[in-house]
């Protein structure tokens, strides 16, 4: 049902044969062009319109505006916060059939040849963005479909216009159905670089897997494509007329977004210092801060920064000193590297923090700031040390990366795994069991037993592993393992899971690789820069002689 290619010439006969086709790697390199980040620090305030679902997965449900979602303008790097909140929660966030003209490109100008097809007039281009586990339930399209992801995943299940019925055609959205998927659909994961061609009037559904960003090349269809399709459209029209019945008035559901009240970075007293029964002492002016300086106040008692060292040692809360460490090695690369925070950057990841942790007001963000004992000076320097990670990430240049690459290549092959996650382990053995035993297949099982309804839909979880985040014992298993092999079921976060192999990719210099990258490479420089501790502090205060000398990130600190 779904051919895959891995060069132009077999991409484009497959487009001309109208079949569905998955092209990895087809555009591999545009993701570097078309980024996440980049239209963050380009174009964050940008207004675009923002959608959201009760549900993960897009319905036509007609509780939410206009029987479909709720729809509202806001900024793109507020958009983009509250799409990395919601990742966790029930509900979808994300950004659908933005014209990449809003950012003023000509992403024409970009796309490679491998998706612009010559036989054809121009096409439209649209881009996507979506949290995790957010997408679109079954649907077609009157149109021809080139999808090119940019980042993160997409999962795509597809079938022939004649698996639905026109019965069981949704009655509020006539290119929605309404009832059961498809019998038996065909599954493609479209990762980033990847182009998966999809003809008009197929039926998919489409769910991102982590943060995602696509870019869609739309296409008229040729004439007699073109010529068959207001016959259809006549037969669903009157299948979703008969399917009407008299309707009960339903609640209708409004969402009432606040933009952030921006806080000026400027002075403000400091708020109070009270946070859950500890007081901190302020140093008088002049005043200095020796050893045995009282710096809290618990219960009425005095502690000293001796005390504070020892007891932190004592219950391995040393972790603070690596946090102020790192951040003063970060400053020191930035300024090597010539990188400097200004305003207009300090103000933007302000709004951006605030968004994200539902600080909607200047009073909000005062209560905030009391709560951690901090004043806004001390909150400029929490949103620098944020910031800087990802200034100096992105000021890796692109040879650095592809040398760093080169260098461990093998590390960074691909692993796809698709798991059935359930709460209890006498029922993953029982799965596990059934399967070895062909009593039911896997998509089967992932259906019904997966404890989270988006599992469910998308018959298992399906998660990418680089080898180098893999123990080295679970590594060799799987990069041994033959795709189909299904593994003894194993403990994680989400509960206990029955995994299948799907699929094992070489390695390849792709956005999400060289996202990973440049946290290591910093990672590494990091280390490198290290730091030590007082001789005579560590000995008076810490009791540890092999505390002298640590690099940041040991474990000898912390």
């Amino acid at each position: 049902m779904v051919t895959t290619v891995v060069n132009t010439a077999d991409f484009r006969r497959s487009v001309a044969d109208r079949v569905p086709t998955f092209f990895r790697g087809g555009a591999l390199g545009l993701e570097r062009e078309i980024s996440i980040a980049g239209l963050l620090r380009e174009h964050g305030e940008t207004a675009i319109p923002l959608e959201i679902s009760l549900d993960k997965i897009y319905r036509p449900d007609p509780r939410i505006r206009g029987g479909r979602y709720a729809r509202y303008n806001t900024r793109l790097v507020d958009a983009h916060a509250r799409m990395k909140h919601f990742a966790t929660l029930p509900y979808g966030c994300y950004v659908s059939n933005l014209s990449p003209r809003i950012f003023g490109k000509d992403i024409a100008t970009l796309v490679p040849e491998t998706v612009m097809l010559e036989d054809r007039p121009a096409p439209d281009m649209a881009m996507f963005f979506g949290s995790d586990g957010s997408g679109s339930h079954w649907h077609y399209d009157a149109t021809d479909n080139i999808i090119v992801v940019l980042s993160g995943a997409k999962q795509v299940r597809v079938a022939p216009f004649e698996a639905v019925t026109p019965h069981d055609i949704g009655v509020h959205c006539a290119n929605f159905a309404a009832g059961a998927p498809p019998d038996d659909p065909a599954q493609v994961l479209v990762a980033a670089g990847d182009c998966f061609y999809l003809p008009c009037g197929w039926w998919h559904e489409v769910i991102n897997s982590g943060m995602c960003m696509a870019l869609s090349v739309v296409y008229q269809p040729p004439d007699p494509e073109r010529q068959r399709w207001p016959a259809k459209r006549l037969e669903i029209s009157k299948a979703r007329e008969k399917a009407k019945g008299p309707q009960k008035a339903a609640p209708r559901v409004q969402l009432r977004p606040h933009d952030p009240d921006p806080v000026p970075m400027g002075p403000r007293p400091n708020p109070s210092q009270n946070v859950k029964g500890v007081q901190t002492m302020q140093q008088e002016s002049g005043a200095g801060a020796g050893d045995d300086a009282a710096v809290l106040i618990v219960g009425g008692e005095r502690l000293s920064l001796s005390d504070l060292f020892h007891g932190a040692r004592q219950l391995k809360q040393l972790d603070f000193v690596d946090a102020v460490a790192r951040h003063r090695i970060l400053q020191d690369i930035a300024r090597e590297r010539g990188i400097e925070i200004d305003d207009d950057m300090l103000q933007q990841v302000a709004d951006d923090f605030r968004a994200a942790n539902g600080l909607l007001d200047a009073e909000d963000t005062y209560r905030w700031l009391a709560a951690n004992a901090m004043d806004l000076d001390d909150l400029e320097v929490y949103l620098e040390s944020l910031l800087l990670p990802e200034l100096v990430q992105g000021s890796f240049s692109f040879e650095e990366i592809e040398t760093f690459f080169e260098a461990g290549k093998g590390e960074f092959d691909v692993v796809i795994l698709r798991s059935i996650i359930v709460g209890e382990e006498p029922l993953a053995i029982e799965l596990a069991s059934m399967i070895a035993e062909d009593v039911a297949p896997f998509e089967e099982l992932a259906a019904r037993y997966s404890n989270r309804r988006v599992d469910q839909l998308t018959n298992g979880r399906v998660t990418l592993h680089h080898r180098r985040d893999l123990p080295r014992m679970t590594a060799d298993l799987l990069f041994a393992a033959t795709p189909g092999d299904v593994f003894e079921p194993t403990a994680g976060d989400l509960g206990w899971m029955v995994q299948r192999l799907e699929e094992i990719r070489p390695a390849a210099l792709d956005a999400e690789t060289e996202a990973l990258l440049r946290r290591t490479m910093l990672s590494l420089l990091i280390q490198r820069e290290g730091y030590y501790w007082d001789g005579q502090f560590a000995a008076s205060h810490l009791g540890a002689g092999e505390l002298e000398s640590s690099g940041a990130g040991d474990d000898a600190v912390s």
